[in-house]
């Protein structure tokens, strides 16, 4: 028979990295084109995807701490006889936020790759003028 507590885990698991993963493999991405989006006076327009992926990363390394949380009272509810509702209840909370968590950090995945979209667009409608040579 399947142990769900074994498969949600490793769910929970997985989304909190591939959340992680996902700003954080966004930022590392441009932070190492920094040279080159100096030279075209272009780091101003990263500054925010970049603010948004860090945070990204923040909410999904917040999430560990909550499924740890979560998991913790199921096991207290396993244990301590006529406080089982109790802990599952605190365990359900402390699992809703780690959903918003992750799914606050996804969003500012997309939020972070959207806004540099309408940056390259905007960028490639109007480049930037040239430096007049003395």
């Amino acid at each position: 028979m399947a142990d769900y507590r074994e498969i949600s885990q490793e769910y929970a698991k997985s989304a909190i990295g591939a959340a992680m993963l996902i700003n954080a493999g966004a930022s590392v991405a441009v932070l190492s084109q920094v040279a080159e989006l100096y030279k075209l006076d272009l780091l101003s327009s990263v500054v925010w995807s970049v603010m948004a992926w860090t945070v990204g990363v923040v909410l999904a390394a917040l999430a560990w701490p909550t499924a740890f949380l979560s998991s913790r009272f199921v096991d207290k509810s396993e244990r301590d006889q006529g406080m089982e509702r109790a802990y599952l209840e605190v365990s359900n909370r402390w699992m809703a936020v780690g959903l918003i968590l992750v799914f606050a950090s996804i969003l500012c995945f997309a939020g972070g790759a959207a806004y540099m979209v309408a940056q390259s667009s905007f960028i490639s409608e109007h480049p930037p003028i040239p430096a007049a040579s003395p």
